[in-house]
């Protein structure tokens, strides 16, 4: 997605794995699979979901706003800012992952 939404500039290219993103990382697709105590063994969730769980189901939030923030800004055509709006839905995914998350 990168490719052609920054290098190549080609946002027709990409409006399929924006489409595809912004379907598949909301909270409506992905909270249903986080069952309360379904951490530890296979499981790379931690306790602390549970226990934060608004603030948990918030970064979703977050992310779905940050996606929606990059569909906006690359349809503007301006190479750099959509990269930092990529850069930002990167982010929002990590924050979640680093917090929640064994690696």
């Amino acid at each position: 997605m990168r490719f052609d939404l920054v290098n190549n500039q080609d946002l027709e290219a990409a409006a399929p794995r924006l489409t595809e993103l912004q379907e598949r990382a909301s909270a409506q697709r992905l909270l249903p699979a986080f069952i309360a105590g379904t951490h530890g063994g296979g499981s790379d969730a931690r306790a602390s979901i549970w226990e934060e769980w608004d603030k948990f189901a918030g970064g979703f939030d977050d992310l779905e706003d940050k996606i929606a923030n990059l569909i906006d800004v690359a349809e503007q055509e301006n190479p750099r800012n959509t990269a930092r709006a990529l850069s930002e839905v990167g982010k929002s995914c990590k924050s979640c992952h680093r917090a929640y998350r064994y690696d």
